[in-house]
């Protein structure tokens, strides 16, 4: 596999790298797996946002029910 490294040393172009290898159809609910109504609920941790469903209220991240879930760090070091 070609991995990119110059291309990820950015934090917005590795963020973007790791949602669509995690989400290749798009990011989603977890929950009512609809990806149509999400919106920003926390920027605390940019470019990682956190965002809620409007259909059922989940709140998640790209990381949610990934192997990365619950990693408190940056997509770049």
């Amino acid at each position: 596999m070609d991995f990119p490294i110059r291309e990820l040393m950015d934090i917005d172009a590795c963020d973007q790298f790791l949602v669509g290898t995690l989400h290749p159809d798009g990011l989603h609910c977890p929950g009512c797996r609809r990806g149509d109504a999400l919106s920003v609920h926390d920027r605390h941790r940019a470019p990682v946002f956190d965002y809620r469903c409007r259909h059922c209220g989940a709140v998640f991240n790209a990381y949610t029910g990934t192997a990365l879930q619950k990693t408190h760090r940056s997509p770049v070091p």
